[in-house]
């Protein structure tokens, strides 16, 4: 989601979006985030630190 919310502002930047292009894609970038939090929270897949995600939370 970070690399497509830079992508949109970097576009915006070149001009490659117009403002109201560009207010379009970040509403609906952030429904989107919305949504996929929405369904990790429902699954049970909580964001785990990098050191807790390689060992498998094992200490």
């Amino acid at each position: 989601m970070e690399v497509l919310r830079w992508t949109v502002r970097m576009a915006k930047d070149r001009k490659l979006f117009t403002t109201a292009q560009f207010e379009f894609s970040a509403r609906a970038l952030n429904e989107c985030g919305r949504m996929v939090g929405g369904w990790l929270k429902s699954r049970g897949d909580a964001l785990q630190a990098p050191s807790e995600a390689s060992t498998g939370g094992i200490p």
